[in-house]
């Protein structure tokens, strides 16, 4: 295993590596968005507030609308403006005081300032679609109007302008199942066109959370479908034609059937192309995945959330900037309890950054149904429920620092490599903190090899020189990022193919941890260190030398496993004396560098062990006396007696082949064998005995030749007395007995006898 005069950078990059920089996790405490801001103030009166929802006008005033519920419980729609920015809000105002419960508000903002709210409204004929808007900043809003009555449920309302139209799409029973309806003002909100079913699907499938998007002449509808999967996909559908009429409904997730896909949301682009987000279930878990419009058509979706296996992520909300970035932000439950997170694409939605978090909430407290709007130069404004305090309240936060961008440059997408290679690329901070930036990249086998994530140097204008007859030939993604110190950029990447001269390399690798027998580690007893080697290359690997280490002192000598072959595996093993204390084990293979490897990194491995003081792990046998039984317990001469004893075991280890004795009067008369007491448990033994007269000590003895190692040896006896009564014999208290009622009598039969003659 001799080093090469390129070994020390192909160490850096096949290194799985401990260097590597991991994604920003959700919880960092270096943040990326602001404090949040409390958006409707104090009020005693109120119980919780939920479902917010934000638009941002061209001069940049903030709108946000929620549902509140008062101190009867009952819900209505609340309306907050904030004029600096997010830093501060306006005194909330009632969007219409009408006295029916209200739910689920939407809000949008046109180019000239006026605010529009839609929501449900308990009405005589079950819910419905109201709506109302202000033209003074939401100081106070026009009277509120039922945009399409009807006698069946209405629900989940969303609403987008564009110039002086204004489109409304909701779900409404049809008496079987729920349709996607939708109307439109095309006199800027003041009255609107009859509604009609915007789906086109003609069975009993349901139809639902629709989301509507508008730029121009262009809308855009999604909504949650069973009309293929009754687990529910994404639908859409497409109007060029300011809403009078909309395409063929298209699928926009992907093929796949028997996951559930929920909670739609779209956003245009200013390309007039769409991105759709959703929370979806194939993974196992829910995640939130999204899929961008191309030639009227969808693409193949992508995930959003970076979660590990074993979390939620759900509700999402979705907007695009002026230079076509998306942002996504969700609820994020990776921690353990729902958060706020948030991912930025800045390619159209092909890929996207790692989660960011955006609540600053430190406790275990609940954040939830998030809305984004992009605001002032371009940033993202958050709105997001909580329940840090007493109850539910509405926050605001916006984005204080955006990722950075990340492009490669050299090589193509596609080309094939040998040799030497230089990646170039360049990676800029929109917000001015260049000299901050770190560029990471990996080379990531498409089938199994990822050499790990490893800091370069260079940032705006990197560089990474790679010697490609180090690794196997075959197919390899190279992937690079930027790092700000506060976020990632979205990972980018190419495709490109090695092709080197076939060169044949051993690599010894660990299979599994070391192992130790036995288990319980205990100064002084011998113990056996084993491991599983294996070669991972594809050469044979011969005099494979094995180390064993207690920190840097040698256990016995180097072990020799004389051949690997390719794809095998053996074992080598030492012996060791343990000593007391804490100790690191370290296993090495080829210590001395003599076999040259494909992977020089992975030949080490080690694990911390604690040993304890001699007869530390032994069991310990306890019976006492009130362990002993007898039934029945007022025994005459002859009775079928069972004597029953509980055995415990206080100890460290377990116990096995347990001997009892069972003596009477000092002479044995019944043994057994406990098979097994488990640590902290107890075992039940039952001997039978024929009574006999007179008093008797029934004694119990445990393990009386001592051939269990114990804690203590003392508590191993107990017994107790009985007597046992002579059949046929009146005991002399009976007859005591018998005298003393017959003179209890007869002083009675005097009294009484007395009492009459007077």
């Amino acid at each position: 295993m001799f080093r090469r005069t390129f070994t020390i950078l192909t160490a850096l990059l096949i290194l799985v590596s401990t260097i590597a920089f991991l994604p920003q996790a959700l919880g960092d405490v270096q943040k990326s968005f602001s404090d949040d801001v409390l958006v409707s103030g104090e009020d005693p009166l109120r119980l919780d507030q939920r479902n917010p929802a934000i638009a941002v006008a061209p001069d940049g005033n903030i709108s946000v609308a929620w549902e509140e519920y008062d101190d009867h419980g009952s819900p209505s729609i609340y309306f907050a403006i904030s004029d600096d920015g997010g830093a501060t809000f306006s005194e909330k105002t009632i969007v219409n005081d009408s006295g029916e419960d209200q739910a689920e508000p939407k809000i949008a903002v046109n180019s000239t300032g006026v605010i529009f709210v839609t929501w449900v409204e308990a009405g005589s004929n079950g819910p419905d679609i109201m709506f109302a808007m202000s033209s003074d900043s939401g100081v106070s809003f026009h009277p509120a109007i039922e945009v399409a009555p009807f006698t069946e449920i209405q629900r989940n309302p969303d609403i987008a302008v564009s110039g002086e139209m204004v489109y409304i799409a909701w779900a409404q029973e049809n008496g079987t199942d729920l349709d996607i309806m939708f109307a439109r003002s095309m006199d800027g909100g003041l009255s609107f066109l009859p509604a009609f079913k915007a789906d086109d699907c003609t069975t009993n499938a349901t139809q639902n959370f629709p989301s509507v998007a508008a730029q121009d002449d262009l809308v855009f509808l999604a909504w949650l479908d069973s009309r293929d999967d009754t687990l529910m996909d994404i639908y859409g559908a497409w109007s060029n034609n300011s809403g009078e009429s909309f395409s063929p409904n298209l699928k926009v997730n992907d093929g796949l059937t028997g996951y559930r896909q929920d909670q739609p949301d779209a956003a245009f682009h200013p390309s007039g192309e769409v991105t759709v987000v959703w929370q979806d279930d194939r993974e196992g878990d829910l995640d939130i995945r999204a899929s961008s419009s191309s030639g009227g058509g969808f693409l193949p979706s992508v995930r959003v959330d970076d979660a590990s296996p074993g979390s939620d992520q759900s509700y999402p909300s979705v907007s695009v900037d002026s230079m076509a970035n998306v942002s996504v932000v969700f609820r994020d439950e990776r921690t353990g309890v729902p958060h706020i997170g948030w991912a930025l694409s800045r390619d159209g939605g092909t890929s996207f950054s790692s989660s960011v978090r955006v609540d600053d909430e430190e406790e275990s407290a609940y954040q939830g149904a998030p809305d984004v709007a992009i605001g002032a130069n371009d940033t993202p404004m958050v709105v997001f429920e909580d329940h840090r305090g007493e109850n539910w309240d509405i926050l605001f936060s916006k984005m204080l620092n955006a990722p950075p961008f990340c492009e490669i440059s050299s090589p193509g997408d596609g080309d094939t490599l040998v040799d030497w290679v230089t990646f170039r690329g360049n990676a800029t901070d929109p917000d001015d903190n260049d000299s901050h930036l770190d560029v990471e990249v990996r080379l990531v086998r498409i089938d199994d090899y990822d050499s790990g994530w490893m800091s370069i140097e260079g940032n705006v204008n990197w560089s990474f020189d790679f010697n490609t007859s180090t690794v196997l030939n075959g197919q390899y993604r190279f992937e690079a990022r930027s790092y700000d110190g506060r976020a990632y950029s979205n990972i980018v990447s190419i495709t490109v193919t090695i092709e080197n001269e076939i060169q044949l390399w051993p690599d010894l690798a660990f299979e599994g941890n070391i192992t130790f027998s036995p288990t319980n580690f205990e100064m002084m007893k011998p113990m056996i260190i084993s491991v599983e080697v294996t070669n991972l290359g594809n050469k044979t690997a011969k005099g494979v030398e094995v180390q064993f280490l207690r920190g840097n002192v040698e256990i016995g000598e180097l072990e020799l496993i004389p051949k690997i072959e390719p794809g095998e595996t053996k074992t080598s093993f030492t012996s060791w004396n343990a000593l007391q204390g804490l100790h690191t084990i370290k296993v090495i293979l080829d210590p001395d560098d003599k076999i040259e490897e494909l992977n020089e990194n992975n030949n080490q491995i080690m694990e911390q062990i604690q040993v304890m003081p001699a007869g530390y792990y032994r069991s310990d046998l306890n019976i006492s006396d009130a362990d002993l039984s007898i039934v029945p317990t007022d025994l005459k001469e002859g009775d079928q007696a069972v004597i029953t004893i509980n055995v415990h075991n206080d100890g460290r280890v377990n116990a096995s082949e347990v001997k009892v004795l069972l003596m009477l009067d000092g002479d044995e008369v019944a043994n057994g064998t406990i098979e097994e007491i488990v640590v902290n448990e107890t075992v039940s033994m039952s001997f039978n005995w024929t009574a006999e007269e007179g008093e008797h000590e029934i004694q119990v003895l445990l393990d009386p030749q001592n051939s269990t190692s114990e804690l203590d040896e003392t508590n191993n006896d107990a017994s107790i007395n009985v007597d046992v009564a002579e059949v046929g014999v009146i005991p002399g208290w009976y007859l005591w007995a018998t005298v003393i009622a017959i003179l209890v009598v007869g002083m009675v039969a005097v009294v009484v006898m007395r009492r009459r003659r007077g």
